[in-house]
């Protein structure tokens, strides 16, 4: 599921790539691990009962994540 998911983000990264600048396209990912770990994963904190410091970590590492495979990929994609 993870590899569909960045194949998304590498062609959205694609599509921007004569319209915004490499932070831009690196920013762009970073939201795109926003919304997908901050959307998931207190759920799991509010239904399951996880401890919330391992929510927090697990939602800063998931935007971490992106923001460096957004930087790799923003990088290839010129």
């Amino acid at each position: 599921m993870s590899v569909i998911a960045a194949l998304i983000a590498a062609t959205i990264l694609a599509m921007m790539v004569t319209t915004t600048t490499y932070g831009g396209r690196v920013g762009i990912m970073c939201l795109l691990g926003v919304f997908a770990f901050g959307y998931l994963e207190p759920q799991y904190w509010n239904w399951y009962g996880f401890p919330a410091a391992y929510t927090i970590t697990r939602v800063f590492g998931g935007v971490a994540t992106w923001a460096i495979s957004g930087a790799v990929m923003a990088a290839i994609v010129r």
